[in-house]
């Protein structure tokens, strides 16, 4: 329910997730009777998104957690405690791009961020025909100023790739004109 882009520019929302006509039968679970509520049977907004994209990134979590990554199944995969950069990433990696009403262009841009959030995009499983690779670089052990990073993938041809960066960054400061205090670039 909210658009971006930041007051310095940047793209936000980073990502989207349903809010939009939830259904509250959970109320009748609660309690909560049509005399407290009398014309609810959907809501809309953020507070009903946010819990959505909390659960999703749970998910991405326990799927590194339970040692699904690099094989796509439990077994014997070491277990992997993903950073929140590398959580973000899996969920903007997997995101389509939406249409319709109010989302204007392709993804990404001020109405919809990287799109809509779809996990099975983003996660590799056995049996899936699409591979997941991922560096989660620690905090302070990527590149300094004016240094790179570099790492070679194969892949065949006519074969999608589709590349996420992420990072933690600093609050910049509130008076500036760009907060952005880390600028990097991927480039492929």
């Amino acid at each position: 329910s909210s658009c971006g882009p930041t007051a310095d520019g940047r793209i936000k929302p980073d990502i989207m997730a349903s809010g939009d006509n939830v259904d509250v039968s959970y109320l009748a679970d609660n309690n909560v009777t049509d005399a407290d509520c009398p014309a609810a049977s959907s809501v809309d907004g953020t507070s009903f998104s946010s819990p959505i994209v909390a659960g999703y990134s749970l998910l991405v979590r326990e799927y590194f957690t339970k040692g699904y990554y690099p094989s796509g199944s439990r077994s014997g995969s070491p277990a992997i405690t993903p950073s929140g950069a590398l959580i973000k990433a899996v969920l903007l990696n997997g995101a389509r791009n939406m249409s319709g009403t109010g989302v204007l262009n392709d993804a990404p841009n001020f109405n919809q961020g990287w799109g809509r959030m779809m996990l099975d995009d983003g996660l590799y499983f056995n049996g899936d025909t699409r591979r997941l690779q991922v560096w989660d670089v620690p905090v302070g052990e990527g590149p300094a100023t004016g240094e790179t990073w570099e790492r070679q993938i194969a892949a065949g041809a006519g074969q999608m790739l589709k590349f996420t960066l992420t990072w933690y960054d600093p609050q910049g400061e509130l008076a500036a004109g760009v907060e952005l205090v880390n600028d990097l670039a991927l480039e492929i």
